[in-house]
């Protein structure tokens, strides 16, 4: 609309307590082949302790309509442990070395 100034907002979730977490993990691979059994496997504990420590959607909610209501020119709201954490190295470090602490982290 003409005259009114849009400004982008980006909710970027952490970890949240929601079915996506559970029908994303969903994995395809042949059958006859088990080479990512074992990644699979660290991956599924590694996902699991993690989500105990998991946001509600509620504090999601929250921040959407926070960035909605604010007229500042913040663009990036991050919501959920590892989420500020994770964007902050994102942008410190090079991907190589974010990655690979990423799978450090998660044990993988």
């Amino acid at each position: 609309m003409p005259g009114i100034p849009f400004k982008l907002k980006l909710i970027e979730p952490g970890l949240i307590q929601t079915e996506f977490t559970g029908s994303s993990r969903h994995f395809v691979k042949p059958e006859k082949d088990d080479a990512y059994d074992g990644y699979l496997a660290k991956f599924e504990k590694a996902a699991e302790e993690a989500m105990k420590n998991a946001e509600k959607p509620e504090k999601v909610a929250k921040t959407i309509v926070k960035a909605a209501n604010d007229r500042s020119s913040k663009m990036r709201y991050p919501v959920g442990s590892p989420a500020p954490m994770l964007l902050l190295l994102k942008r410190l470090v090079p991907d190589t070395w974010f990655f690979k602490m990423v799978r450090t982290s998660y044990k993988i």
